[in-house]
């Protein structure tokens, strides 16, 4: 099996597949290989399914719409169980951007987050409630949605957020060249959408765009635990979720004598 420079598994037929890191939290860590993001898997080749298979990834959270889905046509051979979320329900990219003034990455999350609030607890939620296994999370790209799914949960656990936007910047490098240019063929340009723009949208993970949707959910919730409760998360889904993903450094204990909990 191939590997990545940092030793995750090179999945055949994705661009933008990767682990979740296994980062340091106060108390602990994110346990590793427990947690996965990824572009969309329709193009997985029988490698790279049998790569995926291998671990141990019970759960899919697909972002994208049906439609959306259903236009990414091939094979996709996913054993695991798959749930689709939709984050844009319908909506076009561009519009989100427009919406909020300007045209960047950071006013579509600052949209996506006002409006799509309810989705992103659920994705969320789906990642908490998995009874084993791996779970993976994508979309098409796996850089927005995802993105943000993704930053959501690792800043609910007290992830730093440097750690947060470095692993979300990982995204343009995997994507630039072959997949963005594909991408770009197949799609149309208008009036209102230069070249330029399109490639912002395809394949850009500059981290201050996400920064600012991170100081937007604590500006106007206090924290992403806030905010997901804010939007339907429920506290034992929280908990859940820090059960499955947390792994605490031993010996750390409460001035009682129990393991302090994160």
């Amino acid at each position: 099996m191939s590997s990545e420079p940092d030793g995750a598994p090179r999945v055949e037929g994705t661009y933008n597949f990767r682990a979740v890191p296994a980062f340091r939290v106060p108390g602990g860590a994110l346990r590793s290989a427990r947690l996965y993001r990824s572009d969309a898997l329709h193009e997985l080749t029988r490698d790279g399914r049998q790569t995926l298979e291998g671990l141990g990834i019970a759960l899919i959270v697909d972002l994208r719409d049906d439609e959306e889905a259903q236009n990414a046509s091939g094979p996709n051979g996913e054993r695991s169980v798959s749930v689709r979320v939709p984050v844009f329900r319908g909506a076009d990219p561009a519009e989100l951007i427009r919406g909020h003034g300007g045209f960047s990455l950071a006013a579509m999350y600052r949209s996506i987050l006002r409006e799509r609030g309810d989705a992103l607890a659920t994705a969320v939620g789906r990642i908490a409630d998995a009874k084993r296994g791996a779970v993976l999370v994508h979309c098409t790209a796996g850089k927005d949605r995802t993105g943000l799914v993704i930053a959501l949960v690792l800043a609910a656990l007290g992830v730093a957020e440097y750690d947060i936007l470095r692993d979300y910047a990982e995204s343009q490098p995997r994507l630039e060249g072959e997949w963005a240019e594909r991408m770009l063929q197949a799609t149309p340009l208008t009036p209102d959408i230069t070249l330029s723009q399109a490639r912002v949208l395809i394949s850009r993970s500059d981290p201050d765009d996400l920064r600012h949707a991170l100081e937007f959910v604590r500006t106007a919730f206090g924290s992403a635990s806030e905010y997901l409760h804010a939007h339907g998360l429920s506290a034992e889904q929280s908990d859940r979720l820090r059960d499955r993903l947390l792994a605490p450094s031993p010996g750390l204990r409460e001035p009682g004598g129990g393991l302090y909990r994160y």
